[in-house]
């Protein structure tokens, strides 16, 4: 916009577009609104339950891959994303199996 068109404007101090040298100018930038609006998406308590939940798969998957202590026994990034997703599914299996036992201790201890 040309500088004369805004020159008397009195919401000049609060307007958006910024001063350029020849003119005024107003810049978006969709990455900003994107950003914006993933941050107001924080703020709400399903988000924040389902970002609990992806915790804990990718904490299973570090330590797939850096507590395992063994070397991969295929060549290649599909198949050893792959043994590394079978290996996940097998150490929850073991997982809610311990964890089906503990309740069932309980209930027995209790009953």
């Amino acid at each position: 916009m040309d500088k004369k068109f805004c020159d008397g404007c009195q919401y000049q101090e609060n307007c958006f577009v910024e001063e350029q040298q020849e003119h005024y100018s107003y810049g978006f930038r969709k990455r900003r609104v994107e950003i914006a609006q993933r941050r107001q998406q924080l703020d709400d308590p399903a988000e924040q339950e389902f970002l609990n939940l992806r915790a804990g798969v990718e904490s299973l998957m570090n330590e797939m891959y850096h507590k395992d202590g063994e070397k991969a026994k295929f060549t290649g990034k599909i198949k050893v994303k792959n043994a590394s997703i079978a290996k996940a599914m097998g150490r929850n299996l073991k997982r809610a199996s311990g964890f089906l036992e503990s309740e069932a201790k309980q209930e027995r201890s209790a009953g």
